[in-house]
């Protein structure tokens, strides 16, 4: 369970975690769409890409589609979990709502290392659809 405190430029998420303890975290460009970071985050998120799913509340059964269709490539199955919840989101799955989802899927190191980014602001989208980020 988190409150959040958002600003534009930044925000404050206290998240309390399954043991009761109480994290409080600022996060930079919290409104910036969460999509931005998937590139960002896929490798660490790793084989651990259900846990964060299942935070997410994707349900078993997609998870299980996922692992099916892509067979052999926990990078993709993560990417392919991400987008999917980005897409069926409706597109407003901000940066703040991820970070909250990797800290309470106990994937602290990985929310650490884009809740200070800014990529909304120097993100360079190819012609591949993909984007490419420079910090």
């Amino acid at each position: 369970m988190a409150t959040t405190e958002i600003s534009p430029k930044s925000a404050i998420i206290n998240i309390r975690t399954s043991n009761s303890s109480s994290l409080s975290i600022e996060i930079v460009s919290p409104e910036s769409s969460a999509n931005l970071y998937f590139e960002s985050i896929v490798e660490d998120v790793g084989v651990d890409w259900p846990q964060l799913a299942r935070t997410l509340k994707i349900d078993e059964q997609q998870i299980r589609t996922i692992r099916k269709n892509i067979q052999n490539d926990i990078n993709e199955q993560c990417r392919e979990m991400l987008n999917s919840y980005y897409r069926d989101s409706g597109k407003s799955f901000p940066k703040w709502k991820l970070v909250e989802a990797l800290y309470l899927s106990k994937m602290r190191s990985v929310a650490e290392k884009i809740q200070h980014l800014n990529l909304a602001e120097s993100a360079n989208i190819n012609n591949t659809g993909r984007g490419e980020f420079w910090f």
